[in-house]
């Protein structure tokens, strides 16, 4: 990160990462699990494995889980002072 930039820059860098990264696991969590859905269904009463709801579900809550893990982060990133940082490396 530049030495200077706003506060709202870093945050927003820090969070982007943060939802790209939680977005390509979602996704590839996604494919494994439609994949897998005809071996998963033999497991689930009254509920088929490629119902909307129940891939949403965990999605969300591993997406909400995700944004409470980023706030610490973010709010270190935005409150750390540069220059000692520099001195630290």
């Amino acid at each position: 990160m530049a030495v200077g930039a706003q506060a709202a820059n870093v945050a927003q860098l820090v969070t982007s990462r943060m939802v790209a990264a939680v977005l390509s696991g979602a996704a590839i969590g996604l494919i494994v699990g439609l994949l897998c859905a005809n071996r998963l269904q033999a497991l689930l009463f009254q509920v088929r494995a490629t119902d909307a709801m129940m891939l949403m579900l965990p999605l969300s809550a591993i997406a909400a889980v995700a944004v409470l893990a980023t706030i610490p982060a973010v709010l270190r990133a935005v409150h750390i002072d540069p220059l000692i940082m520099l001195r630290t490396e």
